[in-house]
């Protein structure tokens, strides 16, 4: 705890050699190891689903249709993570846990944080107008920075309501 809490480990060590032989100790030498907690966070489009629960492969929403998204909490530093959340405005979650406390992630491993029911997002009326799905999500580790990310998602303009001129 005293380690973590310095933000690094030191180890000294000091060889002396029977001075009935005439050698002397040596001098110290000290290794100093940095720990440091990091994380890096990303956000993607799992899929998209039609009215009818049909996946759509071509990236492109249509209104109605359900996109899915997926978060990935990945240990860059050299200590265990024991907690990391999500955040995302658009779909209404706050602070939603990504790691199982009985489960850290150890340096270099990466998980996909459970999908939450609140992780679908139902294309509206205002997407297809602005011609996308414009979504930016935080990843939050107590004690480091957030890190933000974004997706945009193409929507295709509604089929049912064109937009024709007036001919009088």
């Amino acid at each position: 705890k005293k380690d973590v809490d310095a933000g690094k480990v030191t180890n000294q060590a000091t060889l002396c050699v029977d001075p009935k032989l005439g050698l002397a100790c040596e001098d110290e030498s000290t290794t100093t190891t940095t720990i440091g907690p990091a994380f890096s966070f990303s956000k993607s489009v799992a899929t998209i689903t039609d009215a009818n629960g049909k996946q759509i492969e071509t990236g492109k929403a249509s209104k109605g249709d359900k996109i899915l998204f997926q978060f990935e909490v990945t240990n860059t530093g050299n200590v265990d993570l024991t907690s990391a959340f999500v955040t995302d405005p658009l779909l209404g979650v706050s602070k939603v846990p990504c790691l199982s406390a009985s489960a850290p992630l150890k340096p270099a491993q990466k998980v996909t944080c459970p999908t939450h029911p609140k992780f679908t997002y139902v294309v509206n009326d205002g997407d297809v107008a602005a011609g996308k799905v414009r979504n930016v999500a935080v990843g939050s580790v107590p004690g480091l920075p957030d890190q933000e990310r974004e997706t945009s998602t193409p929507v295709l303009p509604d089929p049912l309501s064109p937009n024709l001129p007036q001919t009088g």
